[in-house]
């Protein structure tokens, strides 16, 4: 019986919101796909065909397991935080930074993906979101909402929160408080179809540009291209590409 369910599991695929559905799941039956083919018990042409017999014990423990765990919800797929999320393509063009982002939380991922920006680049401690905060202008201190904290030696330096938006993107603003000139400005819409579950498992692709100084851009670059290249290997492949892989091999 484990033979034909993971048969017929190769088979299916990932098309038409079929098979595996998310791209953390993908990524787990891909490892096992290729498990498998390295134990030369994988046959995919003419017809698909998985030798079991040849299979050591873990391995079979590994494959029942998947195939009873794959409609279970994912929450790791990202390095970051306790959000999932994945950092699908970096523009390190001239320009504004911009970075296409794939996740569930369509407002909470552009909040989080700046702070860990701010704090690789500024040095700072993002300490998460008060109700209210004060932020300094010419005349008087303005109250805000919901607002993120950044920390430099216990001390609050800088504040994030969101602005009004009148056009088709949302915008998030990074004010320094001893320094009423000096901000960063966050911009970000959903990128393509707003549902992208049939390519990549999340509910949301998410274009995100940040206006800021070069060195913030540099260090942004610099700190998650690693994480892009991990992404895209990983969580990409869908079955279609890694069977076409194997088949050539």
């Amino acid at each position: 019986m484990l033979k034909e369910n993971l048969e017929q599991a190769i088979c299916k695929g990932t098309r038409s919101q079929e098979g595996i559905k998310t791209a953390a799941i993908r990524y787990r039956f891909n490892e096992i796909i290729y498990d498998i083919h390295n134990n030369r018990a994988l046959t995919l042409k003419p017809q698909v065909n998985v030798k079991i017999d040849r299979l050591c014990p873990k391995s079979k423990d590994r494959i029942k397991t998947f195939l009873q765990t794959r409609e279970a919800n994912i929450i790791e797929v990202s390095p970051f935080a306790d959000l999932s999320f994945g950092i699908r393509k970096i523009d390190s063009g001239d320009g504004p930074l911009h970075i296409e982002v794939t996740g569930d939380k369509f407002h909470k991922i552009p909040w989080i993906l700046t702070a860990i920006i701010l704090e690789a680049a500024c040095g700072w401690s993002f300490e998460g979101v008060e109700e209210t905060g004060w932020i300094p202008t010419k005349k008087r201190p303005r109250r805000v909402k919901d607002c993120g904290l950044f920390y430099e030696d216990k001390k609050v330096v800088a504040i994030m929160y969101r602005v009004p938006s009148y056009n088709d993107c949302e915008k998030i603003l990074v004010k320094w408080l001893e320094s009423n000139g000096r901000q960063i400005v966050v911009e970000y819409r959903p990128a393509g179809h707003s549902d992208g579950r049939s390519r990549l498992g999340y509910r949301y692709f998410i274009d995100y540009v940040m206006f800021s100084p070069r060195w913030v851009k540099q260090k942004a670059v610099d700190v998650l291209a690693s994480p892009a290249q991990e992404f895209g290997r990983k969580y990409e492949l869908t079955l279609a590409q890694t069977k076409e892989r194997l088949v050539h091999q």
